[in-house]
């Protein structure tokens, strides 16, 4: 320390060497404060030739009253400037001048010299970082009290030097002292989150309507047998040229021939009062039908599935070796409108966003073929106007299945019943058009001749279409089937003109091939020995999954327009993870909604309307640990919970009308111009269809030449249409023959175990004269 006491006062020895850093941290002037001696320059210069010393004594005024401040000041101003040098520089340049001042030992000691003062020189680099620099301040501060008065105070007689602007020196501004780095903003202004926990109990609780249950319609013409026998059942078998059924079920009527009008139209959920009146009762927010929910549980599945993929290890090549995940169609965007009336959401299919759904020939083709398969001939002629002119067909209300869920109530229409089936014994009616026709549906007449010829190969065979089928339709018809509490599907193969067979599809083997590909995932935890899930077992664990996430999804959407009816397009991308959805508001002056002739307008990219962007994501757990896959979620027994993520997204309005574009082109089917028609009579050629509105023609400009795939299945078609003609000679030439008619008995003339044999000889007797006027 440095101290003054008398005369013969001595100065104590520097036993720190952070105190001698300090010391030249306090800059000084180079002038000699009143009474101190300075070193002369021969002193310095005979001190800097023993640099090599390692004790020095620091000379005191006479009076003996405070020590030498002045070579203080020197060194601490030429510290200051070293600190803004390189850490290198400061080391073997200015720091070592400060040392090699102190290092000093005087030549002309005078006899009474106060006691020498032992430093050790301080070794290596002064520190660096915020240590030392905290480690300076507190030695400053030590100093300033042994001193006696502050660095540069007023009466000290101390005065810095200023040696002009330091421009090496380092910007203080925006100086940030997060580690992290810079604070990145949120992609979402709001966000949600929550658990969707195990439950053991189905999610879906059946509602007994209040007008009560209308009567189920029955298969005719023998084809319950279908129901009760797996695989797919040749009307004619194409080797022997024997027909399994009779061969009025083999020729598709003319759609222009049928009366679309007689039958009960199609009520939508908005329009649906009885469903209405439930919600209402029941206290759920929510309502909507199989057709309208079936696309948003489908984009729901994709998003906790993690684009599972399907299994087709029942197929034979090359489907075995064949893509695996859903196709591009199943995959389009949804779009639905949330019709808000009365403190109820009744949820629409949005019919406008695909103003192709009126003049897609599958649509009208499925409702004329569920009618020609389940009526008797009599009354199924009622609905030709070549057959019977005036309207004489008697409509049978149509039969529904109400469910409840937590805030839902769901809607399912029950096409067929057959009560040897197990549980309820209903069952729904699927179409399947052939591939020439699904991909080339305006060319529907030259696509017509396209066959089917076997069971097995790439094209004209069932397996084809049955491995379509799984990829596009087996998702949704799985969930529609679960809705209505049925028991699973019956498929008509037909290209139009023709039907070619029938299969029963029961649910349990949709749930395997669209989940039962863990099977052959096995996590390697689980053993040989270990129980799995059958495929029916995972299909309800994950449809309660979906409903249950639906029902927090619909939730959120009608939060961003609060008591509003909105529009909605959502989408789960591939291999994204991540669901999306665009909602905008339906202008308030618009009219009422039920009103029969009102279509709601689509959600779209103009920017008139606000728009609200939603971000969903999810992640699965089993017990306390997360699934990494999806096969380990299905084929594991352990308790499966979801935590959900629902956020809106702040990126700019302009980027969220793009975003939405870019989906809504990703939903357009390209539309290839038919056989002989072009930009010039494309109009006349849509009027003349038979179906659709004259007055809402689909937009003309989206029609295109027909790519090289689509000119190879024309081509096989047309073909295909020259090999039937040429089979129908050969029939007619050899005769129809009929497999023995107890199979073409209608569902009323099935004998019943007591009958005599002589009543079963009567019965078929007058089928076989039946079958011979046809």
């Amino acid at each position: 320390m440095f101290g003054a006491s008398s005369s013969s006062a001595s100065v104590h020895a520097l036993r720190s060497s952070r105190l001698t850093r300090a010391a030249c941290a306090l800059s000084t002037s180079n002038r000699t404060h009143a009474g101190f001696i300075r070193f002369s320059s021969a002193e310095s210069a005979a001190a800097q030739q023993r640099d090599g010393l390692r004790t020095e004594t620091l000379q005191v005024n006479k009076g003996g009253s405070e020590p030498v401040l002045d070579l203080v000041g020197r060194l601490a101003k030429q510290y200051t400037t070293s600190s803004d040098i390189t850490e290198e520089n400061r080391g073997s340049s200015h720091f070592n001048t400060a040392r090699n001042a102190l290092n000093l030992k005087s030549s002309k000691q005078r006899t009474q010299s106060p006691p020498k003062l032992k430093v050790k020189p301080r070794r290596g680099r002064p520190g660096t970082g915020k240590t030392a620099k905290r480690k300076l301040k507190r030695d400053v501060k030590t100093l300033e009290l042994l001193v006696g008065a502050p660095a540069f105070s007023e009466g000290s007689g101390l005065i810095p030097e200023d040696w002009g602007e330091d421009k090496l020196r380092p910007s203080t501004e925006n100086i940030s002292t997060d580690r992290r780095g810079p604070h990145k903003p949120s992609p979402h202004f709001r966000k949600i989150e929550g658990s969707i926990t195990h439950a053991d109990n189905d999610v879906l609780e059946e509602i007994e309507p209040p007008t009560g249950r209308a009567a189920i319609s029955t298969l005719a013409h023998g084809l319950e047998r279908v129901l009760f026998n797996p695989g797919v059942h040749w009307v004619q078998d194409s080797r022997s040229r024997v027909y399994n059924f009779t061969p009025y079920v083999q020729n598709v009527p003319d759609m222009k021939d049928f009366g679309f009008e007689r039958l009960p139209p199609f009520i939508r959920s908005s329009r649906d009062a009885v469903m209405r009146n439930l919600a209402t009762a029941k206290g759920k927010r929510f309502a909507g039908s199989t057709s309208s929910l079936s696309g948003l549980l489908c984009h729901i599945y994709f998003l906790l599935s993690q684009d599972h993929e399907i299994d087709v290890s029942t197929l034979p090549e090359p489907f075995l070796s064949a893509k695996r995940n859903f196709t591009p169609a199943q995959r389009w965007p949804s779009a639905v409108v949330y019709n808000y009336k009365n403190g109820v959401y009744m949820i629409d299919s949005d019919s406008t966003d695909n103003d192709d759904s009126q003049w897609n020939i599958l649509t009208w083709m499925g409702t004329m073929l569920e009618n020609f398969f389940t009526l008797p001939r009599d009354e199924f002629s009622k609905l030709l106007f070549s057959k019977s002119p005036m309207n004489t067909f008697q409509n049978q209300p149509q039969a529904y299945r109400y469910t409840q869920s937590g805030s839902f109530v769901m809607r399912s229409q029950l096409d067929c019943i057959d009560h040897r089936l197990p549980g309820s014994g209903v069952f729904d009616i699927k179409t399947r058009a052939a591939l020439p026709i699904r991909l080339d549906n305006f060319n529907f007449k030259e696509n017509s001749g396209y066959l089917i010829t076997s069971q097995h190969g790439a094209l004209h065979s069932f397996d084809k279409e049955y491995y379509d089928l799984i990829r596009s339709a087996f998702l949704k018809y799985s969930f529609q089937v679960r809705i209505g509490g049925m028991d699973g599907i019956f498929l008509a193969y037909h290209n139009t003109a023709r039907v070619f067979g029938f299969q029963y599809v029961p649910l349990e083997e949709m749930d395997d091939r669209l989940f039962g590909d863990y099977k052959s995932k096995k996590p390697s935890s689980q053993t040989t020995d270990t129980p799995v899930m059958s495929g029916r077992e995972v299909g309800w664990r994950i449809f309660n999954k979906c409903v249950s996430m639906l029902e927090v999804i619909s939730a959120e959407i009608v939060e961003c327009f609060p008591e509003r009816t909105v529009t909605c397009l959502v989408e789960t991308r591939p291999g994204t993870g991540i669901m999306h959805i665009w909602i905008q508001p339906v202008d308030e002056k618009a009219p009422e909604l039920d009103s029969e002739d009102n279509e709601i307008p689509i959600v779209g990219t103009d920017s008139e309307k606000p728009i609200v962007q939603l971000d969903i994501t999810t992640r699965s757990y089993l017990g306390n640990r997360r699934a990494a896959r999806s096969s380990t979620v299905f084929s594991s027994r352990q308790p499966w919970s979801v935590h959900w993520s629902i956020a809106r997204s702040v990126l700019p309005e302009k980027s969220i009308r793009q975003l939405l574009a870019a989906a809504k082109k990703r939903k357009d089917k390209p539309k290839a111009y038919p056989e002989g028609v072009n930009a010039g009579n494309l109009e006349e050629f849509l009027k003349g269809l038979g179906f659709g509105d004259p007055e809402a023609l689909p937009d003309l400009g989206g029609f295109r030449e027909p790519d090289p795939g689509i000119k190879m299945l024309r081509k096989i078609s047309k073909a295909g249409r020259l090999e039937t003609e040429r089979l129908q000679l050969e029939d007619e030439a050899k005769g129809i023959k009929i497999l023995p008619p107890v199979d073409l008995i209608d569902p009323p003339l099935i004998p019943s175990v007591t009958d005599s044999v002589e009543q079963n000889k009567t019965r078929g007797n007058s089928v076989k004269d039946r079958e011979s006027d046809a």
